[in-house]
């Protein structure tokens, strides 16, 4: 799988995932990332198995780069889809 574009940057003990969307180009960052799970990540491991600590927010922000506003947009419920 290819990944996604993006910068990660050393914030103390954790790093940052910085990208932009691709549906609407606004920023998105997940926080507080550890150098061993980008690791596994970087060097194939399934973002869910690298990251199952993180919501499935910003995993989908690391996989796609498109935060949960477009992503919902993009792919929205059907309304008798149970809650």
């Amino acid at each position: 799988m290819k990944m996604v574009k993006g910068m990660i940057i050393k914030e103390g003990a954790f790093y940052t995932f910085r990208t932009a969307c691709p549906r609407c180009e606004k920023p998105a960052e997940v926080k507080g990332l550890r150098k061993r799970a980008l690791d596994r990540w970087q060097s194939g491991t399934l973002v869910q198995n690298a990251f199952p600590d993180l919501s499935a927010v910003d995993r989908e922000i690391l996989a796609s780069g498109m935060h949960d506003e477009c992503f919902d947009a993009w792919f929205p419920l059907p309304d008798n889809w149970p809650v």
